[in-house]
């Protein structure tokens, strides 16, 4: 799930955004981003 939704929002940035929606959009694919690498991490131990 959350690849999927990571790739849906690499695929909306590459997408003409309104600047503001570029912004969320920048941000809340960093924060996915550093919670998927923390879930994977944690699932190794």
């Amino acid at each position: 799930m959350e690849d999927k939704t990571l790739e849906e929002i690499k695929t909306a940035m590459k997408k003409p955004q309104p600047h503001d929606c570029e912004t969320v959009l920048s941000k809340v694919l960093l924060t996915m981003q550093s919670c998927h690498t923390e879930m994977s991490r944690m699932q190794k131990q």
